[in-house]
């Protein structure tokens, strides 16, 4: 008998695609004025969206998601901090770029060459965090990573106008080794924890969850600024269009605190990641 070809399941990728667009798109409004109505509405109906998409997963004989594979914990926990670190992680280029360019007032070409040091020290790592958890395990190895990369978030918190540059790119090479110790040791970790016939799943789910991570992180970067400035006024100062800014180094320095307050977010998001990658090693 010829074996039976497995169906698409059409209305799983409808589903988890109109859901995750709802709450990213909830995110988006909850930062503009007068529209906390609109994002709670988007909210609430992305989420039954999601639940209807989780009930449809788990009925369906061949799903676009098999969801029975977050029953294994050495997966789900890794896919968890993933997604945390990717949320905390995701807007962090742009804000330094924002803090450099913007706050301290360098041109574009001094501050991508003040971002270099990062970016090597996140390669470097990132083939150091490999090695390392070949010989000690993942876990020591994405703890140290994680617990690395929210202390150098937290000191990002207190960059100011007036902080040496020098300071800022320790910080900065701090994240990159910290991002890079814990981006392979995890990834690997996720897919090898995963039965044999199920890796290809696997490895999708934490693709998705890490490019799902860096879209909430952007929104929420957003989110968390327009606490400490009004969204109009941190959109003219960021492309330099001051007109109508009455008091312009007022609303550079309200643009400097709601750049380290979402810093500080993304710290406290990146630590709790940590509990997540703590949480598998105690299952292994």
């Amino acid at each position: 008998k010829p074996r039976e070809r497995p169906r698409i399941d059409s209305f799983g990728f409808i589903t988890f695609t109109i859901s995750i667009s709802l709450i990213l798109l909830s995110l988006t409004y909850a930062s503009y004025p007068n529209s906390s109505r609109l994002s709670w509405i988007l909210a609430l109906a992305g989420l039954i969206t999601l639940a209807l998409f989780i009930l449809w997963e788990l009925r369906f004989p061949s799903p676009a998601l098999d969801l029975r594979i977050f029953r294994i914990w050495q997966f789900s926990g890794g896919i968890i901090a993933q997604l945390l670190y990717a949320i905390a992680f995701g807007a962090t280029t742009i804000l330094l770029v924002v803090y450099l360019e913007i706050i301290r007032g360098l041109s574009p070409s001094d501050t991508g060459l003040l971002l270099i040091p990062y970016e090597l020290s996140f390669l470097v790592f990132g083939v150091a965090g490999g090695k390392l958890s070949d010989r000690y395990g993942y876990a020591p190895v994405t703890i140290i990573g994680l617990a690395l990369s929210s202390a150098s978030l937290y000191l990002m918190s207190g960059l100011r106008m007036d902080t040496p540059l020098y300071i800022a790119v320790i910080y900065m090479l701090l994240l990159g080794m910290g991002t890079g110790l814990f981006v392979t040791p995890n990834a690997s970790s996720i897919v090898m924890s995963a039965p044999p016939e199920r890796r290809g799943v696997a490895s999708s789910m934490r693709t998705i969850s890490f490019n799902l991570g860096f879209a909430i992180s952007l929104n929420l970067a957003i989110l968390v600024m327009t606490q400490f400035i009004p969204y109009s006024i941190a959109s003219k100062l960021i492309t330099e269009d001051y007109s109508g800014i009455a008091d312009i180094a007022r609303d550079l320095q309200n643009l400097s605190v709601a750049l380290s307050q979402t810093f500080k977010v993304q710290s406290i998001i990146m630590a709790v990641a940590m509990i997540f990658s703590f949480s598998r090693s105690m299952r292994d």
